[in-house]
């Protein structure tokens, strides 16, 4: 038989548990009203060539971010579109800013947006720095870009993949798809009615991003190799090199080639674990605010 200690303590925990079960529903719809899409379209502008004229932003871009705004975040994928400029992608990046016009910003660290090199905004094709080094070309153009988005037509691996719609409840809700209204939201604005033919256009491999990233990187190195201060270094640390040893590769690590490595490893193992828990922070910080 049960004592009275024992009935009121198990409906002292019933009471309990019901207690935490409204207050975890509760915080949970509050943090559901809160995770929405960042869009800031004014901070857009400076990222673009012109730097302060909001007519200078591509019509669709900014009718998308209209579109956005409001929307439940993951809706459509994992990213916002707001500035995020990094050189996290590649040694030296910070020395091709104007190269770039990046407009969205990924959970991971990741930036995407126009490669401009000399093109203008009609005529440059969307990429991706990746965080960890997966740099790559996603669509000819922007709106062959948000078709792809609108459609589902990404690997499940990789930076690009926070543009894929999961349905999987992360704690705060699964969220509506709302692909099929993003579908229609295009076939308005462009007047193409098949999006799916239009994303396989972004499946081309050219040009070829990785290899101009490749270059820009040797390029930086070699500029980095030839500095008078490297230079000097390298000579201080020289006299310090053990006898009979082999090379220490200390020139190699200033001129870039073992220090990307390094870096490149480091970045990937931040990548695996930023990827792990990338919804459950945009959540948080969407909260915090």
């Amino acid at each position: 038989m049960f004592s009275r200690r024992d009935v009121l303590a198990a409906c002292a925990s019933i009471v309990g548990m019901r207690a935490f079960g409204e207050a975890s529903w509760a915080a949970n719809a509050q943090e559901r009203a809160v995770a929405v899409y960042q869009v800031d379209i004014e901070e857009l502008v400076q990222a673009f060539p012109g730097g302060s004229e909001m007519s200078r932003l591509p019509r669709l871009l900014v009718r998308f971010g209209e579109w956005l705004a409001g929307k439940p975040w993951r809706s459509v994928g994992g990213f916002d579109l707001d500035v995020r400029w990094s050189d996290l992608g590649f040694a030296g990046g910070e020395f091709f800013y104007d190269q770039f016009a990046l407009f969205i910003k990924l959970p991971d660290g990741s930036s995407v947006g126009y490669w401009l090199a000399g093109r203008d905004l009609a005529h440059a094709p969307i990429v991706v720095l990746g965080s960890d080094g997966d740099d790559a070309l996603l669509a000819p153009d922007l709106e062959t870009f948000l078709a792809r988005i609108a459609v589902g037509d990404f690997d499940n691996k990789g930076p690009a993949s926070d543009f894929l719609y999961s349905d999987e409840d992360y704690g705060d809700g699964v969220v509506p798809d709302l692909r099929g209204a993003m579908q229609a939201f295009l076939r308005d604005e462009t007047g193409i009615r098949d999006l799916q033919s239009l994303a396989r256009r972004g499946r081309s491999s050219s040009p070829d991003f990785a290899q101009w990233v490749a270059k820009a990187v040797e390029a930086y190195s070699a500029k980095m190799q030839a500095h008078p201060a490297v230079e000097a270094m390298t000579s201080i640390l020289e006299s310090y090199r053990p006898a009979k040893a082999q090379a220490l590769a200390i020139l190699d690590d200033q001129r870039g080639v073992g220090g990307r490595t390094f870096r490149r490893l480091g970045r990937a193992r931040q990548h695996q674990v930023a990827r792990r828990s990338r919804t459950t922070e945009a959540s948080s910080r969407r909260l915090a605010r």
